[in-house]
């Protein structure tokens, strides 16, 4: 009895103090940053989509994490939810969904120069 109270204490106590942790993303391919989006490109050709100088030729600056996978088996074996049949592939999170899927970089770029997270 005294264990379970015990228990129930420890409990009691840690969800008291999480409301004062900062909120962490529920899925590591989620952005951090409420400000900012992440990023997953699954490409098999080699490109700069993505790169520090990507962004800066196309002026995005609302990206903060670039995950980059070249091959589509591994990604789909990682990432199943998403549902990944071909690549190229971009997708673009925020800190709690999916904002974007697309095959095509103009769009993933009209996006990215569009819309900004919070807006």
């Amino acid at each position: 009895m005294l264990k379970h109270i015990l228990v129930l204490s420890l409990f009691v106590s840690l969800t008291a103090c999480a409301g004062n942790i900062k909120k962490e993303p529920q899925h590591p391919l989620l952005s951090s940053d409420e400000n900012n989006y992440s990023l997953l490109i699954v490409d098999e050709a080699e490109t700069e989509i993505g790169s520090l100088e990507w962004k800066d030729n196309y002026n995005i600056k609302n990206v903060k994490t670039v995950l980059k996978l070249d091959s589509l088996e591994e990604a789909d074996q990682s990432y199943k939810f998403l549902q990944l049949d071909r690549t190229p592939i971009f997708i673009v999170f925020d800190m709690t969904n999916v904002v974007l899927k697309t095959g095509s970089e103009q769009e993933l770029v009209q996006f990215l120069q569009e819309h900004h997270p919070n807006e």
